[in-house]
């Protein structure tokens, strides 16, 4: 199997701009799991399940029900979670070159222990606000702390407007993937 780079971070951070960074100069495999989670929205069977339970199915109104009522968001993860694992994994046993797997929830959605690397995208609380508005204060508190995300980061990126984040991020790559087919 290819390297396997967990890309994640907090709610506005900026982890798809790290991996469209990514997909934009090395060729890689990119798996967002905001877009797995999305499509398997759309099987019938998930939403009818997921309209069964919640009385919606469009993501608009799940996001206004899950992140106020955190037993609605944990009754939503039990359904979608193994899906996109299972997803996941799929993919990762016909990925022929590096896959980077990003979102948000990829410890709670159990696919830390596939990736080879994690690496972290991080900005301070008030630049993330100034990215994302009111959606930061409805998103973080159901998500894990700055510090877990730090602590189990092999690499960190700084995306915050006085640092080049591409250049961390090509020096990263190159460092952990270019050099490790070499070796």
């Amino acid at each position: 199997m290819s390297m396997v780079i967990g890309l994640t971070g907090r709610v506005g951070v900026g982890k798809s701009f790290v991996a469209s960074l990514l997909v934009k100069t090395f060729d890689i495999l990119h798996l967002d799991l905001d877009i797995i989670g999305h499509e398997i929205l759309l099987d019938p069977v998930v939403q009818a399940a997921v309209l069964d339970r919640f009385g919606v199915a469009d993501r608009a109104s799940l996001g206004a029900i899950v992140f106020s009522d955190k037993k609605a968001l944990q009754d939503l993860n039990a359904m979608m979670h193994p899906r996109m694992k299972a997803f996941v994994l799929d993919q990762l046993k016909l990925a022929a070159k590096p896959v980077v797997i990003s979102g948000a929830l990829l410890d709670e959605i159990g696919l830390m222990s596939v990736c080879d690397q994690i690496w972290v995208v991080d900005a301070p609380d008030n630049v993330i606000r100034e990215r994302i508005g009111e959606k930061f204060d409805k998103i973080i508190s159901v998500q894990r702390s700055r510090d877990a995300y730090l602590d189990e980061a092999d690499v960190v990126f700084h995306n915050v407007p006085d640092e080049d984040v591409e250049v961390q991020v090509v020096s990263a790559f190159d460092y952990f993937v270019l050099r490790s087919k070499n070796d």
